[in-house]
């Protein structure tokens, strides 16, 4: 963020110029693994051992398909009466870098690691930024 903090409550100019409330720490998780118990580990760990629960906010990056389901999950799971959640998807994005991520069948490498979720964060501007500004 760019901005000097003045105060509880102020806001600041973030990326992209959008407003924020200045303190606001943003956690981003990418993932599209069903398998949701090391993500809900990360956001209880953090939640439980920060000083201002209630400055946390947690951006889950998933598809659309699994992005209802994630966040019924994680709200079911997790003590979030003080934390913020926000489950974000776009599947023309998700699309588009898919269609930049080769796997060689020569490769030795788990073909998992393909998945467009592992370059998700190199997107997030895109998934979480222009999405709370839309």
């Amino acid at each position: 963020r760019s901005g000097a903090a003045s105060g509880e409550g102020a806001s600041t100019v973030g990326l992209r110029g959008s407003a924020q409330a200045v303190g606001d720490i943003h956690i981003c998780l990418c993932s599209d693994d069903p398998d949701l118990r090391p993500m809900a580990v990360a956001i209880n760990s953090t939640i439980a051992t920060s000083r201002r629960p209630e400055r946390l906010v947690f951006h889950v990056v998933t598809t659309p398909e699994a992005s209802s389901d994630f966040e019924t999950r994680l709200r079911a799971w997790l003590p979030l009466q003080a934390a913020s959640l926000m489950v974000h998807n776009d599947a023309d994005l998700q699309q588009r870098i898919q269609g930049l991520v080769t796997f060689r069948k020569s490769s030795s490498a788990r073909k998992s690691l393909a998945s467009p979720f592992n370059f998700a964060p190199f997107y997030l501007d895109d998934f979480v930024v222009r999405k709370m500004e839309a």
